[in-house]
Parts: structure tokens; C-alpha cells; sequence
């Protein structure tokens, strides 16, 4: 297996736009990005870094990032993308877990990479700087990583308990590009914008990672701005389109959404979280197909597919049927495989499965097994067709009168009334039984709570409809840019 692909897809593709700026507009070449790579690594030597040692980034996306990433497999170094939302404190635990040998930061980040730096006693440099010292260096020869090798060190989104770092190897990277590309049947003559953050594991490896492997196309921005998304699509002739439901329904909501010309766009797919179905009707209404996608940091996020001929519409909840190097099971609390139709937390296994959590080897035995599956604390269940639908969080389900209610299945309900635009479910403490079901939502303002309990009366038992409906602005998220369940619990009546 190659890690060096920078090299590689240079020698084949070499003048093939690799990425672009999706503000500026530059063009890079894959020559011009192998370019780069070679000049890193005689940068990183300067600095001390050597093999297996980490490099931290503090910024927004930017093609350092693709280049540090290129690098680990080029010099056997590996990156960790540091989330920049959180707060310096937490950036400061992460950094004493991770220890890094050096520190490239966005100008904006300044204060917290010296913090950082002064912490760890490590040297720092910023962008401006790096782009200038790159040009200064002609390069070095290749020691390329082993494909077990950790590539990037990832953090977990945190939604059920503190983030994790993940070791994310070489593997994993390449079989998660592999299954993309043949499951999503995606290739050289694809392009797609990058608008999740790197330090997500959507950022890389939704689709960034998997068309570098085809010799396919990646425009960067920096960050999300609909108006700026539209204008790509028009410009770059975008082919497939990944974001989180957020910034789907901001998408919708822009005035130049249904200007935009959609030709060639071969499938929107969202992830991070359920897509309400306001969301998908609109996209739908322009011709533009519409897939709900799942996966996760320790096991790549591409781990389902709709199959070729299946009638989008009739599976609006489903994710499809497992990629193609990907083994699953749906078991119970004991372990033992259930019956379709019946929920249980969902096994995943094959080579796109991480190697463990950095620093946590307690939690890395507890999640992953001896056999090889990864334990995703999802729940899910396996429909007549064969198709898998999540269900959701094993942690978030709740028991109201001696019932199982899993906040997953209302939240999808919800979604799928007119004028909904997302939804959070959580269990609240209830005198009388229990636990009762909390739902915020954020809706359109002519809905009430009235409507919305009668549209969900002839889709849930009553026991699942929640007693309290909330309407909100938006919901709170994590610093990864997920719903923060933890934060909504404390709500009381």
C-alpha cells in the first residue's frame, strides 16, 4: 500500500487541478501539491521534526492542511487538525495529550498557538511564514510512512462524553477513499467543496482524501458561507455536495437557491446528523437526489451507500446497505446478532477501523474488540429490503413507563413535518413516568405545538411523542458541530 501519495498522483495526474481556493480561485495542480509536500518535509526537518513525531495546525481550512496531511504519508510525521472552535483551555489539555514538535497557526489563532508553544516549549510558525519558508527550501528525498502508521490524530465530537483522539493510520485513509469511490461511484472527472472543517473527519475524508485518490478535484474555503457555496457550484461545476443539515438549510433559505443552476450535480448527502425532510424536498424539487449519510471518526465517515436504482423517496431514513470493504452487525446488550426489523447497537469492522484512542487505552478496549468490530454505541435496525436505518444514540435512549423510547426515531418523525427545520430529542425526568420526552425545535414561525403534535399522532405510539415541544432559534452544538444533548438535558419544565 502507497502512503506517498502526493508523489504517486503527481507522476500520473500531473497537471490535473488537485485543489483549488475557493476564494481566490488559485489552481493547484497535483504536481504543484507534490511540489509543496517536498518542500515541507525539508521544512519540518529544519524544525527538528523527524519520523513518527506531530505536527500541530491551528487554522481554518487552508491548503496547509492538505499539505501536512500529504506529508505524514511523504515523512512518515502525523498532523492533528486542532479544533479551533474550542476554548483555549481545552486546546491547551489537548495539546499536553498530543505533544507536538511544532505548531503552524492561521494569525487570528496567534494567541493560543503561543499559549500552546509556552506550554509545550516547541517552536510555532504562521501561515505567512510558512508559505514564505516553503518557497525557500527545494525539498528532500521521500521515507515514507508505513501504512499502519498513524496519519492524523482526530478528536471525537465529543457528544457523549469528553472527545477522544483517535489514531487515524494510513489504512484506514486508503480503504476509506477505496470504499468511497467504488460504493458512491465517484472518480477522476468529480469535484466537491470542502466547507466541514479539517479537524472533522468529514473535512478530509467524506470526500477530500477519496478524490485525491482518483485525481478528482477539491475546492477549499476557509469557512461555510451559502452565498459563497452557491457562486462554486456555478463556478467549479461542483458534482457531489456533502454538508452538515445546518448549513443545507441555510443553503435553502438563500435567496439564490433556486437560481442556481443544479446541472450535473449528481447527489447532495448530508451528515453529522438527521437532515430534515424540508431539506430534502427542496433539493429534490431542483432534480438534485438526496442521500442521508453515516459514519464516524474511529471507523471513516463513508460507511454506507444507497443501492444504484433504489428509489430515494421511499428510504428518506435509510442509509443504505455497508460499503464495500466493511463487515456489520446489529446486536443486542449481550452481543448476540438480532432479528431485522429489531434495534440493537450497530458493530462495524474492516479495515477502515481505527487503531484505538491515543491516550485512553481503557476506552479504546472497551469500544474496540478482540474480533476486530468497533462497538458505535448507535442503535440501528435492518428494514425488509435490507436497508439500515440509525436509530440513534444507545446513550441518548430513555425509558418512559417501562417503554423504550430512542430519541433518534422521534427527532426523524419531526423532521419530516412541513416547516421543521431541526430537531433535538431528550428525556427529561418525569414524576410519574419516569422519563418523558423533550423536543427543540427550530421551525418555521406559523408552526405551533398543536400542529405538531397531531402530525406526529398517526406516525409514533403517544408514549414517544414528547410532552414538552420547544421552539428555538437553533439548537446548541458541541465544539465539533453537533448537537450538545448533554447541554439540553439539564432543560426542566
Amino acid at each position: 500500500m502507497i502512503t506517498d501519495w502526493a508523489s504517486r498522483r503527481a507522476a500520473l495526474t500531473p497537471d490535473r487541478p488537485a485543489i483549488i481556493d475557493g476564494i481566490s480561485g488559485t489552481v493547484y495542480t497535483y504536481a504543484a501539491v507534490a511540489e509543496r509536500v517536498r518542500r515541507l518535509a525539508e521544512l519540518l526537518h529544519q524544525f527538528g521534526v523527524r519520523r513518527g513525531d506531530r505536527v500541530a495546525i491551528v487554522s481554518r481550512n487552508h491548503l496547509a492542511h492538505v499539505d501536512l496531511w500529504l506529508g505524514a504519508g511523504y515523512s512518515g510525521t502525523t498532523i492533528w487538525p486542532a479544533n479551533w472552535r474550542l476554548s483555549t483551555a481545552e486546546l491547551i489539555a489537548q495539546a499536553a495529550g498530543v505533544r507536538p514538535r511544532l505548531i503552524l497557526y492561521e494569525r487570528v489563532f496567534k494567541p493560543v498557538a503561543e499559549e500552546m508553544t509556552a506550554l509545550l516549549e516547541i517552536p510555532a510558525l504562521g501561515l505567512e511564514e510558512y508559505e514564505a519558508a516553503l518557497s525557500g527550501f527545494s525539498g528532500i528525498a521521500p521515507d515514507p510512512a508505513d501504512p499502519k502508521d498513524p496519519a492524523m490524530l482526530l478528536f471525537t465530537g465529543g457528544s457523549t462524553g469528553h472527545p477522544k483522539a483517535v489514531r487515524i493510520p494510513h489504512r484506514q485513509i486508503f480503504y476509506n477513499a477505496v470504499n468511497t469511490l467504488m460504493s458512491w461511484q465517484l472518480g477522476a472527472d468529480d469535484r466537491a467543496l470542502v466547507l466541514t472543517p479539517f479537524y472533522h473527519t468529514g473535512g478530509y475524508h467524506v470526500l477530500t482524501t477519496p478524490l485525491f485518490l482518483a485525481g478528482g478535484t477539491s475546492v477549499v474555503f476557509p469557512t461555510f458561507n451559502p452565498g459563497q457555496v452557491l457562486d462554486a457550484r456555478d463556478r467549479w461545476r461542483v458534482t457531489v455536495l456533502f454538508m452538515v443539515p445546518t448549513m443545507f438549510h441555510a443553503l435553502c433559505e438563500h435567496p439564490a437557491f433556486k437560481a442556481t443552476n443544479w446541472t450535473g450535480l449528481k447527489f447532495a448527502i448530508a451528515g453529522g446528523a438527521p437532515c430534515p425532510e424540508s431539506v430534502r424536498r427542496m433539493f429534490e424539487a431542483e432534480g438534485i437526489p438526496f442521500r442521508q449519510g453515516y459514519g464516524l471518526t474511529e471507523v471513516g465517515p463513508n460507511c454506507f451507500a444507497i443501492p444504484e436504482g433504489t428509489d430515494g423517496k421511499a428510504v428518506a431514513d435509510a442509509v443504505g446497505v455497508p460499503v464495500f470493504h466493511l463487515t456489520t452487525r446489529i446486536v443486542d446488550p449481550g452481543g448476540q446478532n438480532v432479528r431485522p426489523g429489531e434495534v440493537g447497537e450497530l458493530w462495524l469492522k474492516g479495515p477502515t477501523v481505527a487503531d484505538g484512542y491515543d491516550t485512553n487505552p481503557g476506552e479504546s478496549a472497551q469500544y474496540f474488540d478482540q474480533d476486530g468490530y468497533f462497538h458505535t454505541g448507535d442503535l440501528a435496525r435492518l428494514d425488509e429490503a435490507g436497508l439500515y436505518h440509525i436509530v440513534g444514540r444507545q446513550k441518548d435512549l430513555f425509558i418512559s413507563g417501562g417503554e423504550n423510547v430512542y430519541p433518534g426515531e422521534v427527532e426523524t418523525a419531526v423532521n419530516n413535518i412541513p416547516g421543521v427545520w431541526a430537531c433535538a430529542v431528550v428525556g427529561v425526568p418525569d414524576e410519574r413516568w419516569g422519563e418523558v420526552g423533550a423536543a427543540f425545535v427550530v421551525a418555521a414561525q406559523d408552526l405551533t405545538v398543536d400542529a405538531v403534535r397531531q402530525a406526529l399522532m398517526g406516525q409514533l405510539a403517544r408514549y414517544k411523542i414528547p410532552r414538552y415541544i420547544h421552539f428555538v432559534d437553533a439548537l446548541p452544538l458541541t465544539g465539533a458541530g453537533k448537537i450538545d444533548k448533554h447541554g439540553l438535558r439539564s432543560w426542566r419544565p
